[in-house]
């Protein structure tokens, strides 16, 4: 049987997109005990956004939720946490969760244990397993805790003690996070591949898929769409009343892969000039140019930057 815990995670990784309004210094601090396999990472201040309604839908706030009732965790003593998953999925894939906050981590295993989850070692660390579904929790040296599948929580344990084996030890992270700091947004999202997989012939399509799954449809859909083939993608989204300005980093696979997406991009943004023209364009599609037409595209070498203001109509069309 699946377990429910990784559903509900997996479902955290489904978010129409991701949203913010300030920073936090507790993810970087998480950020360093991602496995090193990781593809996908959503960081998330929850204090700063469980509250509104409308980051919450944009997070799956309910799916969340979810999580920390399983784990017994007081969501009003979470400050962090950070989704990572490496795109596995199911109970043999790694997948989970890391939290930072003023709770007891061993108080939370503890309790675990009266609920029956089992005990086993880990790397000189006591793992409690759920005996339900397998779900796995630890508690960190920092005191974070991780939940999780096992590879997942084992793979959190070892960034701990050795930062070679974390995700923030990768060349591709190391190069996002010089660009684009997630630790200023309280939601932002990093999708990388682990050094290993960087030469794969279908390295970049596989990002770009998992970005979509991300962005869904209207225009940042058909933003990710245009950018199509990168290696790295850092994004944020911050919120200003009823706008939401994003700021968007891609790494592309090479120079002459950014040149042609940047001059497409900057296509895309005039078009945006003629929707006021008759044409056989969906309503959609009049929205989205309208959109494009506030984006800003600048170039260095294989990275792109990319900064446009989302309406509240863009993120919720229905």
């Amino acid at each position: 049987m699946r377990s429910r815990l990784v559903a509900a995670l997996c479902l955290c990784f489904c978010a129409p997109w991701l949203a913010s309004c300030s920073g936090s210094s507790g993810r970087q601090s998480l950020a360093e005990l991602i496995p090193a396999d990781t593809l996908a990472v959503l960081s998330v201040n929850w204090q700063a956004v469980r509250r509104d309604g409308d980051l919450l839908k944009l997070v799956k706030g309910a799916e969340v939720r979810k999580v920390f009732s399983q784990v017994n965790v007081n969501e009003e003593a979470v400050t962090d946490f950070v989704v990572f998953g490496d795109g596995t999925g199911g109970t043999g894939g790694s997948t989970g969760m890391l939290l930072s906050g003023s709770f007891d981590a061993h108080e939370v295993a503890d309790s675990l244990k009266e609920r029956g989850w089992k005990e086993e070692a880990y790397n000189d660390h006591e793992v409690y397993v759920n005996p339900a579904d397998g779900a796995r929790l630890a508690t960190l040296d920092s005191g974070a805790l991780v939940c999780g599948t096992k590879r997942g929580v084992e793979g959190a344990i070892r960034a701990e003690a050795d930062p070679a084996a974390g995700f923030a030890s990768t060349d591709a992270y190391q190069r996002l996070s010089a660009l684009f700091n997630t630790t200023e947004h309280p939601i932002s999202m990093i999708i990388t591949l682990p050094q290993q997989l960087q030469d794969a012939a279908d390295a970049a399509l596989q990002v770009s898929s998992v970005m979509m799954d991300f962005a869904g449809v209207g225009p940042l859909g058909q933003l990710i769409s245009k950018i199509g083939y990168a290696r790295a993608v850092g994004c944020s989204i911050e919120r200003e009343g009823d706008s939401f300005p994003v700021e968007l980093v891609a790494i592309m696979k090479d120079e002459n892969a950014a040149t042609l997406v940047s001059g497409g991009l900057t296509l895309l943004k005039g078009l945006g000039e003629w929707v006021g023209q008759p044409a056989a364009r969906s309503a959609e599609e009049a929205e989205a140019l309208r959109t494009f037409q506030n984006m800003s595209v600048s170039r260095e070498n294989d990275v792109l930057s990319i900064s446009i203001v989302m309406s509240r109509k863009n993120l919720f069309p229905n």
